[in-house]
């Protein structure tokens, strides 16, 4: 084989290795387009952007898409972002929405990891940290989603400026209840008055975090919410995953996560 056809070998190795850290994982859908089942919050509520300039894993997951309809459906502005996190674009925005950013260096981490080499991901710029910490400080609401490994790692930086510690996990499923999990707090609550109440999730895949102290703790070592100066910020490092057996309140959930940050 000569230099010219090694070359192009070793390329297209790498490329597929990239394309398999990135693909959709099969498994259960995250966030279904089964949402009529109330009223809209909002007519036309606030700004959320969703982050898609990090190398996000979940950019061509269709489980995410169902989320974007789910907040759209529930009257949030929704927009998606593919530049970097700075003071002008955050200006505008009431909720920043961050799933599963990896940075390249996470998206090659399953393919160099398979030969014993740690590349250390940083999904985030320095300016960037201090921009959306700024930002959340002034009054913005962040939720920050690290539910594959390395997103954890990648994500730790900017976690860590609210007091978070991110840690990457396998993949399982944890159910939660009211007997199990499952917190007791205005985001599991909700609103009761309008039947918001969260009585059983299932999260699917994900590591485990811990917040600050006062943290509210909904979801057992995979979903925490606190305020940060006059913001607010929501983190999780688990999927939730759609129906198993047995109706979940998943999607209730993740509406109740949507209506504090957005201070509904």
């Amino acid at each position: 084989m000569n230099l010219d056809r090694m070359f192009q070998a070793g390329l297209g190795l790498a490329i597929l290795g990239v394309v398999w850290a990135v693909w959709p994982q099969p498994g259960l859908g995250a966030y279904t387009w089964q949402n009529r089942f109330r009223r809209s919050a909002y007519h036309r509520g606030p700004a959320v952007l969703i982050d898609r300039g990090h190398w996000n894993r979940s950019v061509p997951d269709p489980r995410f898409e169902g989320l974007l309809q789910m907040l759209t459906w529930d009257g949030y502005q929704v927009a998606r972002n593919r530049q970097d996190l700075v003071p002008e674009l955050l200006r505008t925005t009431r909720v920043l929405v961050i799933p599963n950013a990896l940075g390249w260096k996470g998206v090659l981490q399953p393919l160099v990891g398979k030969v014993g080499l740690r590349l250390h991901p940083q999904a985030f710029s320095v300016a960037e940290v201090e921009a959306v910490r700024d930002w959340v400080h002034g009054g913005g609401s962040l939720l920050l989603i690290a539910d594959r490994a390395p997103a954890a790692e990648a994500s730790q930086a900017l976690a860590g400026e609210f007091g978070v510690r991110l840690v990457d996990g396998g993949e399982s499923t944890v159910p939660f209840s009211r007997d199990g999990g499952l917190g007791d707090d205005a985001i599991a609550n909700g609103r009761p008055e309008e039947g918001e109440e969260v009585e059983y999730a299932v999260s699917f895949s994900g590591g485990k975090l811990w917040g600050p102290p006062g943290s509210m703790t909904f979801l057992k070592e995979q979903g925490v919410a606190f305020e940060s100066g006059r913001g607010r910020v929501v983190a999780l490092t688990a999927q939730l995953a759609g129906p198993q057996g047995r109706s979940t309140d998943n999607r209730q959930l993740m509406l109740n996560i949507m209506h504090w940050l957005s201070r509904r």
